[in-house]
């Protein structure tokens, strides 16, 4: 496999009887996955993991990169135990690959993808454990795909900064009415509604 490490620490596969037909056989990667290039994503999707037992990282902040196009090797995926980073991706339009993905057990930052259209593909989320952040993200002019998302956890912190055409933030009415954040940070937008806004349907312009 050519696909970047940041640590190995080893793989395993776990197989479990599922009553759901269609569900994958549970196939687990341990330790912590860079993708960097297209075909870091492919080579590491077609291994059909459906659990990283540690972080993913799509794109690195420090360094943007033109190489990823699209993370539809991904779909298999249905849980991050840690963090989840999707940053510094200028060229990805999308994140349909994910749209399998259920639950990242600590923080899902999106953070400055140039070309990034949507969220659509987080459909199937509905659990994130510590952080939500979304920033910097020039083209996403809607939260939709967050719908599902509504799950009750603690210490929740949502930030929502400098995405310069996004101005509808209805998705986010779930996870509001499902929890008592720890901080909701919404600035820099073109919108920058309140969670009483949101809440009261005041979740757009």
């Amino acid at each position: 496999m050519k696909f970047t490490l940041i640590f190995t620490i080893s793989i395993s596969l776990l197989f479990s009887n599922c009553d759901d037909k269609d569900e994958l056989p549970e196939k687990i990667y341990e330790g912590e996955v860079n993708l960097l290039t297209q075909e870091d994503v492919d080579e590491f999707g077609s291994e059909g993991y459906t659990r990283i037992a540690g972080n993913l990282n799509i794109g690195i902040f420090i360094e943007p990169t033109t190489e990823i196009i699209n993370i539809d090797a991904l779909s298999s995926l249905r849980v991050v135990d840690d963090n989840l980073r999707i940053s510094s991706n200028i060229n990805l339009k999308n994140i349909d690959g994910l749209e399998n993905l259920k639950s990242v057990g600590w923080s899902l930052i999106i953070l400055d993808n140039a070309s990034l259209e949507n969220v659509s593909g987080l459909k199937s989320l509905s659990f994130v454990r510590n952080d939500f952040d979304i920033s910097g993200n020039t083209l996403i002019t809607s939260l939709d795909g967050l719908q599902n998302w509504n799950s009750k956890t603690t210490g929740l912190d949502i930030f929502i900064n400098s995405n310069s055409n996004l101005t509808i933030f209805c998705a986010l009415e779930g996870i509001l009415r499902n929890n008592e954040l720890s901080e909701l940070y919404i600035s820099g937008n073109p919108y920058n509604p309140t969670r009483q806004k949101i809440l009261s349907g005041k979740c757009s312009e």
